[in-house]
């Protein structure tokens, strides 16, 4: 076989075995819009949005997804609170859990995940006004009545704050939507 017919074996492949797998293992899109409030005056809104891996079903039981997220903390005029803390920049991070989700009643689930968070300074700002924090993440969802894919998010999460100069921890309580598949 010559090189070039190779290369483009194995480039073939190299695209087709993703697609392959991702038949036996369905890949589903997740958005979430949330609210959260903490124990130390923390507050803040997060868009996340993804992708679900199926990895299996449970007999009688729930199916069970890998989940991964990519999360955005928009600083809607400067109304992002991380205890005393107020970051100048949106806050980028990612999410990575587990997300049970029943048929029966439709659209009940549950999610256990952990979530990192960064603000970076603002350019003005020194170095040292970066911001971070770490959850571990509990959620369950329920049916919205809104849409059939759209149910309800509630969140209790154990989050450690980095702030510029403290390292709180405080328990915030999330409420909002998640996509329902």
């Amino acid at each position: 076989m010559s090189n070039w017919r190779a290369r483009l074996l194995g480039l073939g492949l190299w695209l087709w075995g993703p697609l392959l797998w991702a038949q036996s293992a369905p890949v589903l899109p997740e958005v979430q819009l949330y609210h959260s409030v903490g124990s130390r005056n923390s507050s803040y809104t997060t868009l996340a949005g993804g992708m679900a891996i199926h990895l299996f079903d449970e007999v009688g039981g729930p199916s069970r997804y890998l989940h991964v997220l990519a999360v955005q903390v928009p600083n809607a005029g400067g109304q992002t609170r991380l205890s005393t803390f107020g970051p100048e920049t949106d806050g980028r991070g990612v999410e990575l859990g587990v997300h049970d989700q029943w048929t029966s009643p439709a659209g009940k689930a549950a999610t256990l995940s952990v979530r990192h968070i960064e603000w970076e300074a603002a350019e003005e700002a020194p170095a040292a006004e970066k911001a971070s924090l770490d959850a571990l993440h509990m959620g369950w969802s329920w049916e919205s009545g809104a849409a059939d894919w759209i149910v309800w998010l509630f969140g209790l999460d154990i989050t450690t704050l980095h702030l510029p100069h403290d390292r709180p921890t405080e328990l915030q309580l999330a409420l909002g939507f998640r996509s329902s598949f």
